[in-house]
């Protein structure tokens, strides 16, 4: 597997390290000769490349006339001091390597799209101003090396060859990579330094790999290099703060801010806004001219209001605002439609807009700890949410709406004012629900349809029976029903094969069900056995005996 490395042009600084190992080369052409790998290829230690298997001793050339005498055999073909490819050399159709470098090639003829056996493309010091379209069609391409020449553009067609791996094309004049950089997703090498791509955006791991200023006089020295840049502690955000015409990611966390200037919309490559821990009220209009940005995180702030600006951010996929003083989200944030994490956590919002149906990329929603005493019913759309809280508010019922989220994996509503649930069948993806600390009294048969369910908490509740589609939970491994005024189980507790932990305390049981001692992966159970009779404690001393309970806990169940 190849290692994912990013080399981002504006920093100059290579990731690469050359490996030469020593192949010795036969041919009938020419006598025996030695050819260091670096000659054939620069590779990183971490690239596994072709010659590192290729058998040497045949098939490679070293003259282009020799070759197209023998179009067949050749496998690996080293050229130097050459301008120009003939079209002929689209016969050499066994060709895997090809070798140009440090040449005066300005062009590549068409036919380079008949190697489809090609693997390699070694191309790098030339003086190339384009690729040819056919370049997509070497469908087994998995190195492409062109650096230090004069490309503008990249053809459209790279990002359809699937099994390229290495694509470097730094120290070259790229002001676009002629497709969207998540086009080339699957190439675990990519090499952009030395060129002008400074609107290209770039994913949390390659921006990581980047270097970070600290200092706003070392990052004036240089301001179109710099793409990371840290101030803590600042009073105020300095005028030149539009001069990073490339930033990407800016942090402006842990200090005295109490506004951003509007010159911020100048940034127009940013990325990553983070304002945390300042003396924030409000934000700018002109935050909505971001219109690169993906994330912005605007927690520990006294902000009571977002502007309605702020849905101008179509790229924006993370929303991040908790413990802020928030008590309402603009209509707006439902235009956020890239939109896949919002975490408001902690604020005093009463209510939700029901413009947040519209984010139908949303993944995660976090608005547990606010002042809700409803949902939206629009919160139903929302097709790709697989997490969602709204734990610690004042939720009196929930949207039936709700049991539609059929992607949902993860459902926290603890610490609310629930008498009863919708009915939640349809949640098939669901494996984690929280709903301690409401007020339920009962539970919807359709429950037991959850049959991804792996932990269920009801603790804290006014439960006094459950229902027999329980035994439906084949998947379940945690069951916590502690405080609830249950007096028996139903008997379907049994085929909960599964299960590690029951949770029964503060309960006042007085009967539990046979099927017990079928739980055989069972590790804890607590319960309080006062009420119990002699013989359900026999009894249940017996099924225990049959789990992975410790026998001192069940010794000690009955002794008064």
């Amino acid at each position: 597997m190849f290692q994912r490395i990013l080399s981002l042009g504006l920093l100059g600084t290579s990731l690469l390290c050359v490996n030469p190992q020593i192949i010795t080369a036969q041919s009938k052409q020419s006598p025996k000769q030695t050819i260091t790998k670096s000659q054939v290829a620069d590779q990183p230690q971490t690239e596994k490349t072709l010659t590192d298997s290729l058998s040497i001793q045949e098939g490679v050339y070293t003259d282009l006339k020799q070759a197209l005498h023998h179009p067949q055999k050749v496998k690996v073909l080293v050229l130097s001091q050459i301008d120009s490819l003939p079209s002929s050399v689209g016969k050499l159709t066994n060709l895997k390597v090809l070798q140009i470098k440090n040449s005066k090639l300005t062009q590549l003829p068409a036919s380079i799209g008949n190697l489809n056996q090609l693997e390699e493309l070694h191309l790098s010091g030339n003086q190339l101003n384009s690729l040819p379209a056919s370049v997509g069609k070497l469908k087994s391409l998995q190195v492409l090396n062109v650096e230090s020449n004069q490309l503008t553009l990249l053809p459209d067609s790279l990002v359809a060859l699937p099994k390229l791996q290495v694509l470097k094309v730094a120290n070259n004049q790229l002001k676009s990579l002629g497709a969207p950089l998540e086009k080339f997703s699957h190439v675990s090498q990519l090499e952009l330094r030395g060129n002008a791509l400074g609107n290209i955006p770039l994913r949390k791991e390659e921006l990581a790999k980047l270097p970070v200023y600290t200092s706003i006089e070392e990052a004036l020295k240089n301001p179109s290099q710099v793409m990371r840049l840290e101030l803590s502690g600042l009073k105020e955000v300095p005028a030149s703060i539009g001069s990073f015409s490339n930033l990407k990611e800016l942090n402006l966390s842990n200090g005295y801010l109490q506004s951003v200037p509007s010159s911020i919309s100048e940034l127009k490559s940013l990325q990553s806004l983070n304002l945390t821990n300042n003396q924030l009220s409000t934000l700018p209009s002109e935050i909505g001219d971001l219109s690169s940005l993906q994330q912005l995180t605007l927690s520990l702030n006294p902000m009571e209001k977002l502007p309605e600006q702020i849905g101008k951010l179509g790229n924006l996929k993370e929303l991040t605002a908790m413990q802020t003083k928030l008590t309402s989200l603009p209509e707006s944030v439902g235009k956020l439609k890239s939109l896949q994490q919002l975490n408001l956590h902690g604020n005093q919002l009463s209510s939700l807009p029901e413009s947040l149906g519209n984010l139908n990329k949303l993944v995660s929603l976090d608005v547990g700890s606010n002042a809700l005493k409803g949902l939206p019913s629009s919160l139903g759309n929302l097709k790709e949410l697989t997490r969602f809280s709204a734990s610690g508010n004042g939720l009196e019922s929930l949207p039936k709406e709700m049991g539609n989220l059929d992607k949902l994996t993860s459902l926290n509503l603890t610490g609310n004012k629930l008498t009863q649930l919708p009915e939640l069948g349809k949640l098939k993806s669901l494996e984690s629900l929280q709903l301690s600390q409401n007020k339920l009294s009962a539970l919807p048969e359709s429950l037991g349809e959850l049959s991804k369910l792996k932990q269920l908490n009801l603790n804290q509740n006014g439960l006094s029976s459950l229902p027999e589609s329980l035994g439906g939970l084949s998947q379940l491994q945690g069951l916590h029903l502690d405080k609830n005024q249950l007096t028996s189980l139903p008997e379907s507790v049994g085929k909960l094969t599964n299960l590690k932990s029951i949770g029964l305390e503060g309960n006042p049981l007085e009967k539990l069900p046979d099927g017990l001692g079928e739980l055989k992966q069972l590790e804890s159970f607590r319960l309080d056995t006062s009420l119990l009779s002699q013989t359900e404690l026999s009894k249940l001393r017996l099924n225990m005996s049959k789990t992975l309970v410790p026998e001192w806990v069940t010794r000690g169940w009955g002794n008064k």
